[in-house]
């Protein structure tokens, strides 16, 4: 986990630059005693399609990286390539696909005498190449049956096709050009082998999301085929007798008319989906225009054969949007419409792909029972915010889907991780009051209708406590809405409930566990048993890892959400003070506190920050925000090139002064190879001056301790004397170290001469390591490992981002470090 500093947002650097890291999740998860069950969203709103009798849908992608469709692919690539054994070419590709198509049965049934049998409707989807095995398996068994008398194709969808005229394609020709070389032609998968080899796996990744617009796992998929020990050799092979063979435009009337059997009976021939791309590696603009012209002229025609061209759409689009593929469930919707009812009495059943598993062109079944409902949804774990606003838009499910879906995860795994202390008894109705504004075309933005968990301390003016994790404040009311939870209402989210944390945010005892509070339990990683989940806004962390709400809401004074987001594999942004409001939120210290997302993606960190940010007369901190409210742009600052140019200092000294020199120690191994990701993407990075950084005598670090102990009294008091009710009206009666330390050890508070020494100190630690190695070096920002990271921005006030950048080395067993880390 890498963490960028930058300078306070009043300074001429501020958060616009610290959101520009790409949007990746690549950081490993460990097999742990919480491997949880996938969970999915089925709408009960959304039109049903008419009855028919049990469907199949297959898939035949024709590039690897699309989607993980190769996991299994690549498990097996070893054996099927052996030398005794040739490559298959695409006539043995056809064959086992039409083969696998016509294996499909019925394999869970609510009536048992149905199992085994073929279904009543198939939809075979192509990509690429696949569509060409598309058209070829349906051509094929219209023309001659007698393989697969009982195999009902009906519809095709055909995305990106490659099915004529490979050749004349930009890669087309490239490839063309070298097979007609015969030593290149048998040394190109050597060549590119040599090319590929010694860029690391990280690097190539990025490459690929960067170049392509792949999603992660897409990503991933890619590059272990590219380094799988024939994957290249194998992509060539098909790639020239694709060109031998998909080398004429042979589909006029194979598929656009009524073929006859006889005139008393005829078979209608099936509907064909077309998604071509505004521009094709694989497909030539010329070929690609004529054909969809075809496809117009035959869709001209009256009766109900006729065909739809689809809309053109742009590789990274579809290579982003479709995992799993049956999220694009308007495309499928379009295919049920044209679906004649068979049995109207008859339940349904439909086959669908969640992350399809292909193995050389054969379907891996994996069968689900829909209930109508054809597609699959996003996994709630990794779901985006962009995703699910799309959902939602498209009326794929809706926010009260949503909301429900949650409370199932939280209850799945609540009673042993308690990473949730409440759910809002409110949160059905909110979501369907937004369900109802959203129906009548009132979106308040792209968050409206999502559930969001606020850490428990952050408060609301519902019935939901704002406790700390202490029973002291357990019942208390408060007489608004925080200013933060008020913009994130504004902005159409469902406030879901709240999640745990360490109690009074780790300032109540002095030899407190990170994540327990009184009022929640003890929060745990779901990484390895016992896991410490770090804190103080522990339950967020593991909420956001785990899906439990769409992303968080937490809180830190030093490392609070930095430390949790590290821990749990997520990101987590600390703003500059006083760019999100604390206005009733339970302090610590006015001159640390700030409000931050914790999210699993950089842009939906951006996308609650960009909603949260904003001047509030009841927190003067934000006084430097224009009059006007003006918040930057975060979306805008996601950009994949803004790191061109950009100078990142490493200040070296801080590795020394923590005793972190063994570059195997796992953070510094990951910390490492992210400076390949960095340069890759156009960072220059340098070693930043940290002078005396190591020097003790020098360097006053108490300074922290007394502002924070100075601070508490009053600050804890402000928010208490603004309580409408508060049925304890006591402090807690456990071990209080800190408090005791905070409210009588230091002799004096913030209201004292004294204090401003100590706050000049403070502000001497940020001003003369932090802001001036960023004025020294003309640095953008600073990078360090998160653990040693947050202390430097909570004293200069300056933000912060962790963000998982890379894999650490394969282990074979994760085990629980000392202090309850992995």
């Amino acid at each position: 986990m890498v963490s960028l500093l930058g300078a306070p947002i009043i300074s001429a650097r501020s958060e616009e630059g610290n959101l520009s890291s790409p949007e990746s999740r690549e950081g490993t998860r460990s097999t742990t005693r919480h491997e949880l069950k996938p969970h999915h969203l089925h709408p009960g709103h959304a039109a049903s399609p008419q009855a028919g009798g049990p469907r199949t849908g297959v898939l035949y992608p024709g590039n690897p990286g699309l989607i993980e469709y190769y996991r299994d692919f690549l498990k097996f690539l070893r054996v099927l390539l052996d030398r005794t054994s040739p490559p298959y070419g695409l006539e043995e590709q056809i064959c086992r696909a039409y083969a696998g198509v016509a294996e499909q049965r019925i394999e869970e049934s609510a009536r048992p005498e149905e199992n085994g049998r073929p279904y009543d409707f198939v939809v075979v989807i192509g990509h690429s190449v696949g569509s060409y095995i598309t058209l070829e398996i349906f051509h094929r068994h219209h023309h001659d049956p007698s393989s697969a008398p009982h195999l009902r194709l009906h519809h095709g969808i055909l995305l990106f096709p490659t099915v004529t005229h490979i050749a004349k394609s930009p890669s087309g020709r490239r490839l063309k050009a070298l097979s007609d070389r015969p030593v290149l032609a048998d040394n190109a998968h050597r060549v590119a082998k040599a090319l590929v080899t010694p860029w690391p796996r990280p690097v190539l990744r990025f490459l690929c999301r960067a170049l392509m617009g792949f999603s992660p796992e897409a990503a991933r998929v890619t590059v272990e085929f590219l380094k799988s020990r024939d994957g290249i050799w194998q992509g060539l092979h098909m790639g020239r007798d694709e060109m031998d063979v998909i080398s004429e435009d042979r589909w006029d009337e194979e598929l656009w008319e009524v073929f006859r059997d006889a005139e008393e009976h005829r078979h209608r021939l099936p509907k064909f989906m077309f998604f071509f791309a505004k521009r094709d590696h694989w497909v030539a603009d010329d070929v690609r225009d004529e054909f969809v012209r075809k496809l117009q002229r035959h869709a001209t025609r009256e009766g109900p054969d006729h065909k739809r061209g689809g809309p053109r759409l742009s590789w990274s689009r579809m290579a982003r949007s479709s995992t799993p593929f049956a999220r694009e469930r308007t495309w499928l919707n379009q295919i049920q419409d044209n679906f004649s009812p068979y049995d109207p009495g008859k339940e349904r059943h439909t086959r669908v792909l969640d992350e399809a598993k292909v193995l050389a062109g054969t379907m891996m079944r994996e069968t689900r029972k829909c209930q109508g409902h054809a597609p699959e949804f996003p996994g709630l774990r990794d779901a985006t915010i962009d995703e699910l606003a799309q959902g939602l838009e498209d009326k794929l499910f809706t926010s009260l889907d949503l909301v429900k879906a949650y409370i199932a995860r939280i209850e799945e795994v609540n009673s042993d991780l308690h990473a949730v202390a409440e759910i809002n008894p409110d949160a059905l109705d909110i979501a369907i009051a937004l369900d109802a504004e959203r129906e009548a075309g009132q979106v308040r933005g792209p968050l409206h209708g999502l559930p969001i968990l606020l850490k428990n301390n952050i408060a609301t003016a519902d019935k939901m406590n704002n406790t700390a994790g202490s029973f002291a404040l357990l019942g208390a009311k408060v007489p608004r809405d925080s200013f933060v939870a008020q913009k994130l209402r504004e902005a159409g989210a469902v406030l879901l409930g709240k999640a745990n944390l360490s109690q009074w945010a780790n300032f109540r005892s002095g030899n407190s566990s990170n994540g327990w509070s009184a009022h929640g339990g003890q929060v745990l990683g779901a990484y390895i048993a016992n896991q410490d989940p770090s804190g103080s806004s522990s339950g967020c962390g593991v909420a956001s890892d785990l899906g439990l709400a769409v992303a968080c809401i937490g809180t830190e004074t030093d490392g609070s959400i930095v430390s949790p987001a590290s821990h749990n594999n997520i990101v987590g942004f600390k703003p500059s003070i006083g760019l999100t409001s604390r206005d009733l939120v339970i302090p610590i210290s006015e001159h640390q506190d700030t409000i931050g997302p914790m999210a699993r993606t950089v842009k939906d960190a951006a996308y609650l920050l960009q909603a949260m940010a904003g001047r509030d007369d009841n927190d003067p901190y934000t006084a430097d925000i224009p009059d006007d409210g003006a918040i930057p742009d975060y979306l805008a600052a996601l950009d994949p090139d803004a790191l061109a140019g950009a100078r990142l200092g490493i200040p070296s000294a801080v590795f020394e002064r923590f005793g972190w020199t063994d570059p195997d120690f796992p953070e510094l191994y990951n910390f490492y190879i992210a400076f390949d990701v960095l340069r890759i993407a156009g960072a220059t990075i340098v070693t930043a001056a940290f002078p005396n950084a190591t020097d003790p005598s020098v360097v006053d670090y108490d300074a922290e301790t007394r502002v924070l102990h100075a601070d508490f009294g009053p600050n804890l008091a402000a928010y208490l004397a603004q309580l409408t009710e508060n049925p304890a009206g006591e402090y807690p009666d456990r071990d209080t170290a800190i408090w005791d330390d905070a409210l009588e050890g230091l002799g004096y508070d913030n209201t004292d001469p004294r204090f401003l020494d100590d706050l000049d100190a403070l502000r001497g630690l940020g001003r003369d390591f932090l802001l001036a190695a960023l004025e020294q070096d003309d640095l953008d920002a600073l990078i360090l490992p998160t653990a040693l990271a947050s202390g430097w921005a909570a004293m200069a006030a300056a933000p912060s981002s962790p963000c998982p950048w890379a894999s650490g080395p394969r282990v074979k067993k994760a085990t629980r470090a000392r202090g309850g880390g992995v």
